[in-house]
């Protein structure tokens, strides 16, 4: 496995674009890696992703993650970072579907009390509070018992939303500003 993994990594480093999907996912997936520690192994290569490797190599990481909330700080530096090709961080027809939003819409996140209380709420949200109800009060992961999860509904500006991700969870990304 190093061998290939040493070879991805020239090829990222000489050949740019020349490295597919697959070869990416080799950085996160395989042996060793595991929905812990995935994103972190994301981390100690993107600073050799450039355009679309970065947000789709991203976005696989962060999709297939668990406890991400200690990565909450670095996941909104990344997303808010200068970098070519951010359509790559999603689908074409979640694209379609996050610019036909209405301008001013409600989302929705389950948490803990703690992160609300705290102000420094992570950037997962979705469209539907069915769904952050569920993360709240019934999902198995959930930091904390039900008696100690709620739910934060915002109005927002559909144009300060970052992505949609058109899967069952009708997931929406968004940094949450503290003045809200």
């Amino acid at each position: 496995m190093k061998n290939k993994e040493s070879i991805a990594l020239q090829m990222l480093k000489n050949k740019g674009r020349e490295i597919n999907k697959e070869q990416l996912l080799h950085f996160i997936f395989g042996p060793g890696k595991d929905t812990y520690n995935r994103f972190r192994h994301f981390l100690e290569v993107q600073h050799l992703l450039k355009g679309w490797q970065f947000w789709y190599l991203f976005r696989q990481a962060y999709e297939n993650s668990d406890g991400l909330f200690i990565y909450r700080q670095k996941i909104k530096e990344l997303l808010q970072k200068n970098e070519p090709e951010k359509e790559f961080l999603m689908e074409p027809e979640e694209l379609e579907f996050l610019t036909s939003l209405d301008p001013i819409e409600a989302i929705y996140r389950g948490m803990s009390k703690l992160e609300k209380e705290s102000g420094d709420i992570g950037v997962s949200w979705t469209l539907s509070r069915q769904h952050a109800e569920f993360f709240a009060f019934e999902y198995h992961r959930a930091p904390f018992p039900p008696d100690r999860m709620t739910v934060m509904t915002l109005n927002v500006n559909a144009s300060d939303i970052i992505a949609y991700f058109g899967d069952s969870e009708e997931e929406v990304i968004y940094i949450h500003n503290k003045q809200e």
